[in-house]
């Protein structure tokens, strides 16, 4: 759309403040990697091995770039063109932010619609509360830099130690190395057969009948 208009790629986040958009950017994503990653390896979990990290780091690259130039630098400042207040951009752009999420998150986890809106509230107040603030480093600097680095360092780091290790776990049966019940050897006849060698030998030793 961009080179059909023949508009200038400032108009999309390229160019602005950068420096300050990188800066601002840089520090949500270093409390973004602490709360989703290091703080679970802190604890004790482990991360995936690291070419799954790499191509894991890749694929979000490219969503949170693709993401961002569609939202942040796109839907939102063509928005503030035809709805002159800001709030109710942002509250449009942050609600299809949202259902943008809904198809990936019911096929890769296997989540019901139910899952992700009735019994998930705080999941989209969290996208929501990102949406927000997201935008006002775009709304500040007018430079995308700054906004794909922490989308991406929250997927990421989210993926690569939490969600991506349990599903493992899940993956993995219960078992146990001793049982709690016996097993005893199940062998056809075998019943019948000792009740008529006891007998026989009770016979032998107490004479018959016994």
């Amino acid at each position: 759309f961009i080179l059909i208009r023949k508009q200038n790629l400032d108009t999309i986040g390229f160019g602005g403040r950068w420096k300050l958009s990188l800066l601002i950017g840089g520090l949500l994503s270093l409390i973004y990697f602490y709360n989703n990653c290091f703080s679970h390896l802190m604890n004790g979990e482990e991360m995936i091995p690291f070419p799954e990290v790499v191509s894991l780091a890749i694929f979000y690259f490219l969503v949170a770039f693709g993401e961002e130039i569609v939202f942040r630098c796109y839907i939102n400042t063509r928005l503030y063109g035809l709805i002159k207040n800001k709030f109710v951009v942002l509250i449009v752009t942050g609600v299809l932010f949202v259902i943008i999420h809904f198809p990936y998150s019911m096929i890769a986890y296997g989540m019901t619609l139910s899952d992700l809106t009735i019994d998930n509230m705080s999941w989209i107040i969290n996208v929501f509360v990102f949406h927000f603030m997201l935008s006002f480093i775009y709304m500040k600097t007018n430079s995308i830099f700054g906004i794909i680095i922490p989308h991406w360092i929250s997927d990421l780091a989210y993926e690569i130690v939490v969600t991506n290790t349990n599903k493992i776990a899940d993956m993995v049966e219960v078992i146990k190395p001793i049982p709690d019940d016996t097993y005893p050897p199940v062998i056809e006849g075998s019943d019948g057969e000792l009740r008529q060698m006891c007998y026989e030998k009770a016979k032998r030793i107490y004479g018959d009948p016994v």
